[in-house]
């Protein structure tokens, strides 16, 4: 996934990414 440096600080970019890679 394409996601910054500065997004993985972010609780809220975290739980994006997670909930990507429970629905893929």
């Amino acid at each position: 996934s394409l996601v910054p440096s500065t997004g993985l600080c972010s609780p809220d970019m975290v739980n994006r990414v997670i909930k990507r890679t429970r629905a893929g």
